[in-house]
Formats: structure tokens, C-alpha cells, sequence
């Protein structure tokens, strides 16, 4: 008698609402890329790419900048020096996610004229461009997770020569 009172107010009361709303919050959570609202990294907005700590391009409220001309500059046969990706949040602050189950993927318009290569110990979030052919092509970064893309950036324009 007292687990169906019990059941009739559960099945009459806000307690489906609030198992709705539970199940929400816990959706949205799951697809936190730093694991840490306190620091206010909800999600990527924007990136930032580093070659030995300075900056060489950023996009940034829908909007891709280059410290030097209108693309990223590579070099012919080499690889360029190692360049770190950092995420930006919705203040501008840089961020890599801290869940293990977050990655980068990139996607190259033409292959011919640009790579990407990891080598151990360059990290996550860190990779070379070597420079296949003269020419110019773009290049995209995902933020993946769990098999889906949490961010995909603007091309960034990149040049061999």
C-alpha cells in the first residue's frame, strides 16, 4: 500500500520533470571539453596556432588572422618547426581539452601541396607542416569526441614556397 502511494505521487509530482531535467544537465555534460566549468572552458569558440610559443595564426570570433601576411608560411621539403594548438573559450582565454577521449583531426583541401606529421613526444595537441609542392592550400582542425566533431575551425590559408 505505501510503494503505491508512493508511486502515485511520484507518477503526479514534479519528479518526471525532474528527471528530464537531470537527464539534460547530464547530455550537456558529457560533452564538456575541458571537464571544468569553474574555468569557463564550456566549449572551443576559436583557435590559436603557436610555433615555439608565438603566435602564427588565430580564429577568433569567426574571424582567421596571420601575423605575417594572409597565411601560414611553410617551407618547401621541410617540416616547420613544432606548432602547438590551443583552443579558444568564449573570453578569448586558451585551453586544450583535459579528457582523454578528445583529439585533433585535421583535413587538408590538397594534399599534394601541404602534410602534417607527429612525431613521440610532440603531444596532442602539436604537430609539423612540411611542405610537399609550391603552391597554396587550407587546412582545417576538428576537435573530435567520442566519434563526433565538438569544433571545426575556418581554413587557414597555407603557403609553400
Amino acid at each position: 500500500m505505501i510503494a503505491m502511494k508512493f508511486y502515485t505521487y511520484l507518477s503526479t509530482s514534479t519528479f518526471p520533470s525532474l528527471l528530464f531535467v537531470l537527464a539534460g544537465v547530464l547530455l550537456f555534460s558529457a560533452c564538456n571539453p575541458t571537464g571544468n566549468d569553474e574555468q569557463g572552458h564550456d566549449e572551443p569558440f576559436g583557435l590559436v596556432l603557436l610555433q615555439s610559443g608565438i603566435e602564427i595564426a588565430k580564429q577568433q570570433n569567426g574571424v582567421i588572422s596571420y601575423a605575417s601576411g594572409s597565411s601560414i608560411s611553410v617551407p618547401l621539403g621541410d617540416e616547420t618547426p613544432l606548432i602547438t594548438l590551443r583552443f579558444l573559450d568564449e573570453d578569448g582565454d586558451s585551453f586544450v581539452p583535459e579528457d582523454q577521449q578528445y583529439s585533433l583531426l585535421w583535413a587538408i583541401d590538397n594534399e599534394n601541396v601541404l602534410e602534417v606529421h607527429t612525431h613521440d613526444g610532440d603531444g596532442k595537441w602539436a604537430f609539423h607542416l612540411e611542405g610537399a609542392s609550391v603552391g597554396t592550400t587550407t587546412i582545417r582542425f576538428s576537435l573530435m569526441h567520442d566519434g563526433h566533431t565538438d569544433f571545426q575551425s575556418l581554413p587557414f590559408t597555407t603557403r609553400v614556397e
